[in-house]
């Protein structure tokens, strides 16, 4: 399996940015065990923010990084996205 991920750079600090379904941010328990295991095995030492994209187009996010500040004024259309393995666990 892979997730859709990008590292966001000059726009404040370096984080990694994973697409996820909408229903893991709606279980900040599980949010964080994926943030956690991104952390660990995709992006070390890099912090992970959540992004999913709502129904109604509405996207959300969840992590410790401000990324709609750090992203503001920047489409995510022009986010370079890319494939990234995804560990199990």
């Amino acid at each position: 399996m892979t997730l859709e991920g990008a590292i966001i750079t000059g726009h404040g600090p370096t984080f990694a940015l994973a697409t996820v379904a909408p229903t893991v941010l709606r279980d900040p328990a599980e949010a964080e065990r994926f943030v956690l295991l991104l952390e660990e095995q995709v992006f070390p030492g890099m912090p992970v923010a959540l992004m999913a994209r709502e129904w109604n187009g509405q996207v959300c996010f969840y992590g410790h990084v401000d990324v709609p500040k750090l992203l503001a004024g920047v489409p995510l259309s022009r986010v370079a996205w890319r494939r990234y393995p995804l560990p199990h666990g």
